[in-house]
């Protein structure tokens, strides 16, 4: 099998299998780094590795990392790792367990280092479709920036595994939803555990619908107390959230020590169509503990929080501040149901306000 982008070198969907059968390139000693244009979308990279096509190889600690570029070469470390060459075998060697966030469609350099073990280790390379550069470093741990001693028209079988990461986004886990979010949305952490209230600023859809359910991610699961919480919508007041829509929910808990989404669900709240509302979580006081909820920097999106006494919603708001940012909060809508028209014996039919039909 020969080297392919994105089968056994480069940005990868899934850990390569076969041997590439290619001309081995001795690393021990030595750094080696290949550029790659990462995946579109919100992804990142679990796992580095490289075969190693030399069975007679000596175990060794390997060094694996993601440099950013320079002009076409490595530049500056962004994140790296550290596993160990299996010894005496020809198979491919990896780090796994990393956690390095892509740049949707960014150049970057993927760097594969071996430590000198006066024995012979060897990357699989083939004579064109790509450059290799080479530092040398009896550790294996490049230099940062990286600092090439060799380069030369080589593909290598160096890979970067990567997997979709799922992003606050609103419309699929914050704002007006149609479907209950399931998975960790990967926001930042911002504590919730205070008695405070968070009201998020979100439009909602167009037609004629009714809110059923309210959600929120809490993310801190370490030594995190049950919480108890509440939801409710606010409608717009000249930017601000004001008078609160009743139904919402009220006298919730967490669960403890589990990070999830906490939501409640049977409302019954009809909202007009196009219009501004604040989607609001008050959080009960707690003395200790570390519970979360999700957010992230949005210049084009606004919260506000008050402090409250407990976890219920005062009514109207009492916003005490908020900065540009969006919520892992949500409310999930349908179709308000619809009414029959009602018969007039006077007249034609007319609809559930008294409108003609």
């Amino acid at each position: 099998m020969s080297l392919a982008l994105g089968i056994n070198c480069g940005f990868c969907p899934s850990s390569p299998g076969d041997d590439p059968t290619e001309t081995a390139w001795a690393i021990d000693g030595a750094a080696f780094a290949i550029k790659a244009t990462a995946p579109a979308g919100n992804k990142k990279v679990t796992e580095i590795g490289f075969w190693n096509g030399v069975s007679s190889g000596s175990a060794a600690n390997m060094f694996v990392a993601l440099y950013d570029d320079n002009g076409g070469v490595p530049g500056n470390l962004v994140d790296s790792g550290w596993g160990s060459v299996v010894a005496s075998s020809a198979q491919w060697n990896k780090v796994t367990g990393l956690n390095i966030p892509l740049s949707s469609s960014d150049v970057y350099h993927i760097v594969v280092g071996v430590e000198d073990v006066a024995n012979i280790n060897a990357v699989d390379t083939e004579a064109s479709g790509g450059v290799l550069h080479e530092e040398d470093t009896a550790s294996g741990e490049p230099s940062d920036p990286f600092s090439s001693d060799r380069d030369s028209e080589k593909l290598a079988a160096i890979y970067a595994k990567y997997e979709s990461i799922s992003v606050l986004a609103v419309g699929e886990n914050c704002g007006f939803v149609l479907t209950s979010p399931e998975i960790d949305p990967g926001g930042s952490g911002s504590p919730c555990n205070t008695g405070v209230a968070f009201a998020s600023r979100h439009t909602s859809p167009a037609g004629n619908n009714i809110v059923t359910e309210l959600g929120w991610w809490q993310g801190g699961s370490d030594d995190s107390p049950v919480v108890h919480w509440n939801m409710g919508i606010y409608v717009d007041d000249a930017g601000e959230p004001g008078s609160l829509i009743v139904p919402q929910s009220t006298g919730q808990v967490t669960t403890l020590n589990t990070a999830a989404w906490y939501r409640y669900t049977g409302l019954n709240i009809p909202i007009s169509p196009e219009t501004i509302y604040w989607i609001a979580i008050g959080i009960g006081y707690l003395a200790h503990g570390a519970n979360w909820i999700d957010l992230t920097w949005d210049e084009t999106q606004l919260y506000r929080y008050e402090d409250i006494l407990d976890y219920t919603l005062s009514d109207p708001f009492n916003v005490e501040g908020g900065p540009t940012m969006l919520l892992g909060i949500y409310a999930k809508y349908e179709a308000a149901p619809s009414v029959a028209p009602t018969a007039n014996i006077n007249g034609p039919l007319v609809g559930p306000l008294g409108g003609p039909i």
